[in-house]
Order: C-alpha cells, then sequence, then structure tokens
C-alpha cells in the first residue's frame, strides 16, 4: 500500500497520494485489503524508470487477496472520472476471487 501511495504526489508537490479509503474485510472465506487514493499519478513507463510523468486528477483503486496460493494484487488507475465510472466493475471482480 505504501508503494501504491507513493506512486502520487499532493497538489502541493508533497509526497504521497492522499488516501481517502482503506478497508480491510473477508469476501467467499478470503481476506481482502482495499486502498482507495487520490492525487497526481507519477507515471513511469516502466518500472525502474529513471524520470516520470504527472497526471493530475488521477485515482487508484487497488487490492490484495491473500489466498492459500500466496497474495495477488489487483491494480486500477486512471483519470478520476474514469476510475470512478468503472469502480462498481472493479470491486465486482474483487468480490469473484475463491479457493
Amino acid at each position: 500500500i505504501d508503494r501504491w501511495q507513493q506512486q502520487f504526489s499532493q497538489p502541493d508537490g508533497g509526497a504521497g497520494g492522499e488516501i481517502k479509503m482503506q478497508e480491510t474485510k473477508e469476501v467467499n472465506s478470503l481476506k481482502q485489503t482495499y486502498v482507495d487514493i487520490y492525487g497526481t499519478y507519477l507515471f513511469k513507463p516502466t518500472p525502474m524508470a529513471a524520470q516520470h510523468t504527472e497526471k493530475p486528477n488521477f485515482r487508484l483503486l487497488a487490492g490484495i487477496v491473500e489466498s492459500s496460493t500466496g497474495p495477488f494484487f489487483v491494480k486500477f488507475v486512471g483519470p478520476t472520472a474514469t476510475v470512478t465510472e468503472w469502480q462498481d466493475s472493479f470491486y465486482q471482480f474483487m468480490n469473484s476471487f475463491k479457493e
């Protein structure tokens, strides 16, 4: 979650996006942790790229699903309006995980 938060900056240039929601619950007998982050996305074309492109007004929905075969990480990031439009589909997908 810290890594996802550090992929954003605050409007004043401060480090880390604003976490609007962080929640842990059980879905289909699996522990799931969700996070919802807003801010300026610091886009990198590759994970180790030195340079980034600032993308203001972005939003990230992400989840960690803990299963017997290990954790699964799901990340959905894009312009705030797009993520908001499709957030129900994100949660439907997260609810589909089963052992």
